[in-house]
């Protein structure tokens, strides 16, 4: 048994970059390695989580993901969404240290409830998916663009003027086509 739980643990550990366990009927970290990761962000490692949750978007979360970041983790969500039959949460999003370098990451969280204390769990899987996010991006900028000559195509291009007239609906516009 002890065997199989440590095949499993070394796999798990080379799929993610970080596993976390929150008991989010108690309000807090539910083992020692999450405890050390919200010290690890200046945090008391005893600190609640809906607390830490906020430092966490702070300290690592780009601003534009940080409010959904926060809505799909909080601890009322995860209630709310587990009575409703929810066992499982994704959530893409970028990550900064400096506020200008930023790499992709992904949340996927597993809720299930714990016999033992009764209180609702959750474990936290953190992924990098900033390679594949980039490879996704790049296809989908090429399938915009002309091959021939690099410029955009005519949805890509009925796609823009839209954005931009919707966007500035005051604003006069003129368009010429050679």
């Amino acid at each position: 048994e002890q065997d199989h739980r440590t095949v499993y643990q070394e796999a798990a550990e080379q799929l993610y970059e970080h596993i976390y366990e929150i008991d989010v009927t108690h309000n807090r970290a539910a083992n020692e390695d999450t405890m050390l990761y919200f010290e690890s962000l200046g945090a008391s490692p005893r600190i609640p989580y809906n607390k830490a949750l906020h430092i966490i978007a702070q300290k690592q979360i780009k601003e534009e993901y940080r409010k959904g970041y926060i809505d799909t983790l909080s601890p009322e969500n995860l209630i709310k969404g587990y009575e409703a039959g929810t066992e499982n949460l994704r959530y893409d999003f970028m990550v900064t240290e400096d506020g200008i370098h930023c790499a992709w990451k992904r949340i996927i969280a597993h809720l299930f409830f714990w016999d033992e204390d009764k209180s609702l769990r959750m474990l936290v899987y953190r992924e990098n998916i900033d390679s594949q996010m980039k490879r996704e991006r790049y296809l989908y900028d090429q399938m915009k663009k002309d091959s021939l000559t690099g410029l955009l195509n005519k949805a890509a291009a009925q796609e823009g003027i839209r954005d931009i007239l919707a966007e500035q609906q005051d604003t006069v516009f003129a368009f010429l086509m050679l």
